[in-house]
């Protein structure tokens, strides 16, 4: 159907401008369709891709189903995770962690405790997993890590009268650090002092230094403003330290990795649908600075500076259709509602459009399945293009009205090959849903094999290859016409492709069983047996430099497979091959 309303979008513009005479902007309307057309190929990818990722994910749920997940955290850690004054678990990591256990729908127990009994726990196996951990490379070899939840950096608290601005001036003094967290093992490792004294949290840390005790605090930024401000210790300063940032995620032990997939899946589902966003600026937007790098307003400006040169040149653009519709209106107003109608249809596209690019952002997780197809789409999509573009970028310097027609119709014909690459994609897109449908309907089999010849006949031109139909047996077919006509078109286009020499046949038979055979014959280059049965899988081109996807043969199957009738091919090599599909007969009741 979309692509019929494309056929008719562009049947409307040649219209105009056959009627105004105005070449100039036929050559606008040529280029800007030309743009239209890629951004829905890309679209289309992304809906694909996005299906794919949520059906592995529904199925990995099932090996959890009856399982009761055993999580734990650190009491003491707050904002992160700690517990609240009327004794429940409480911070963004707990909240995060119950918000993905309800989305993935799995049981579980969650218990904040000792941060040293629970990393002793997680490492003998005894609990699945911990809410939150910050990554090392000697916790790694003991637990898996999950993708990020954020990063933490490290602060150093001093007070006002005895200030401490980096790492530096505190070699050699005593400093607080809880017992077993990163800080202090950055201090074992590094060798900055070896006057470590470790407390069981944060914030005794924090009160010890307030009252006079010891030189400074190392911890983390978003804990130690947090334990500060809730103290209300006036006489402490805290200053960011040039340790590089820390991961923290979540952890489990090493027989958990399925799980942790799972884990990783929902909280990237969580940030692209803007709940985990939620959480984030919940508990730590008031953490958050204000200010924004120079780098950031730097890239801000130029992307402002394009807009604003995409915006003149969409505004010239619109100038010159407009003017170019008000002299159509004055000689045609009966043309009025269908520009109407057609600009209607516009801005439901291009709505379409947007939910199919958002429906895209969602499915970056499956990057294999992307690779995969756009490897087989790009030389496909960039042979029509490079000509849409080369040619569009020279048809309005040109002085001669013969070369500016054959320009036109180099770009018209790279038009209707990417016109093909989008209905094959949209196609597959709707296989992959489940929302291909079929209307059916009952006719004639010599009328769709008639208009199928009567298509291939005007677009495929050989003088060496004799094309014609032996309908030796017509019946009535109780089916969906366009898609039958579809695959007989797509036949007979791959047999001209691969036969310079002889004939093409569509042909009809009676089988047993009360079924019809129709079949395309041809006198090309054949196919080998092994590779016989490849051609109707995605993306198998038995000639790499040949036009064409990969994806037509592969739709063919799936159309055929719906209409409850059977597809084959027979071949010989240097003979040629035959290309068959069988449909059930029907009678008019």
């Amino acid at each position: 159907m979309q692509a019929v309303a494309f056929r008719g979008i562009w049947a409307v513009e040649r219209y105009y401008c056959n009627l105004c005479q105005n070449k100039t902007l036929f050559n606008y309307i040529v280029i800007f369709r030309a743009m239209y057309l890629l951004k829905m190929v890309l679209s289309a990818c992304g809906l694909i891709i996005s299906l794919s990722v949520f059906a592995q994910l529904n199925n990995e749920k099932l090996s959890f189903k009856d399982r009761v997940i055993v999580a734990k955290g650190d009491q003491q850690f707050a904002p992160f995770e700690f517990i609240n004054e009327e004794g429940n678990p409480d911070g963004f990591s707990v909240e995060l962690f119950q918000a993905v256990m309800k989305r993935l729908g799995v049981k579980y127990s969650l218990k904040l405790d000792d941060w040293a009994e629970v990393q002793n726990e997680l490492n003998n196996k005894k609990i699945d997993l911990v809410i939150g951990m910050i990554y090392s490379k000697e916790r790694a070899e003991k637990v898996k890590f999950g993708i990020p939840h954020c990063m933490i950096s490290y602060n150093i608290v001093c007070r006002k009268d005895n200030d401490f601005a980096n790492l530096e001036q505190l070699r050699g003094k005593s400093i607080i650090v809880q017992n077993k967290d990163r800080a202090h093992g950055y201090l074992l490792s590094s060798g900055l002092t070896d006057k470590i004294i470790t407390v069981e949290n944060i914030a005794d840390a924090v009160k010890l230094l307030a009252d006079g005790k010891y030189d400074a605090v190392l911890s983390f930024d978003i804990s130690s403003f947090y334990f500060v401000r809730k103290g209300g210790y006036d006489n402490l300063l805290v200053h960011l330290t040039d340790i590089p940032p820390e991961r923290y995620s979540i952890a489990v032990n090493t027989d958990n990795e399925d799980l942790l997939y799972l884990l990783n899946a929902a909280i990237y589902q969580m940030k692209i649908d803007g709940e985990y966003d939620k959480i984030y600026y919940k508990w730590f937007g008031v953490y958050e600075s204000p200010k924004i790098s120079k780098v950031v307003w730097y890239v801000s400006g130029a992307l402002g500076i394009c807009l604003v040169l995409f915006g003149v040149f969409i505004w010239v653009l619109r100038l010159k259709i407009n003017q170019a519709t008000k002299e159509l209106k004055e000689k045609n107003n009966a043309m009025s509602q269908l520009v109407g109608d057609l600009k209607s249809e516009n801005e439901r596209r291009l709505e379409i459009e947007k939910n199919l690019i958002e429906a895209k952002e969602r499915a970056e997780e499956s990057d294999r399945l992307k690779s995969a197809f756009l490897a087989n789409m790009s030389h496909e999509i960039r042979t029509p293009l490079n000509a849409i573009v080369g040619f569009s970028s020279i048809i309005c310097e040109t002085e001669f009205e013969e070369d500016r027609n054959k320009f036109q119709d180099i770009i018209l014909k790279n038009n209707d090959l990417l016109l093909q690459l989008i209905n094959d994609v949209l196609d597959l897109s709707r296989i992959e849903s489940g929302t291909l449908l079929m209307n059916y309907a009952y006719f004639q089999l010599s009328d769709v094999c008639n208009q199928a010849l009567s298509s291939v006949n005007q677009t495929m031109k050989k003088e060496e290859v004799q094309l014609y139909g032996d309908i030796s047996f017509d019946c009535t077919l109780y089916s969906d016409r366009s898609r039958v006509v579809q695959v007989l078109i797509n036949f007979l286009n791959n047999a001209f492709k691969f036969t310079n020499h002889g004939k093409v046949v569509l042909c009809t038979k009676l089988l047993e069983n009360n079924q019809v055979e129709i079949a395309v014959v041809d006198t090309g280059i054949g196919i080998d047996e092994d590779k016989r049965q490849l051609v109707f899988e995605r993306f198998t081109k038995l000639n790499v430099f040949s036009q064409g996807t990969g994806l037509g043969l592969s739709i063919c199957k799936n159309i055929i497979d719906k209409l409850h009738g059977t597809i084959g091919v027979d071949s010989t090599v240097g003979v040629g091959s035959k290309f068959w599909i069988r449909l059930p007969i029907s009678e008019k009741p």
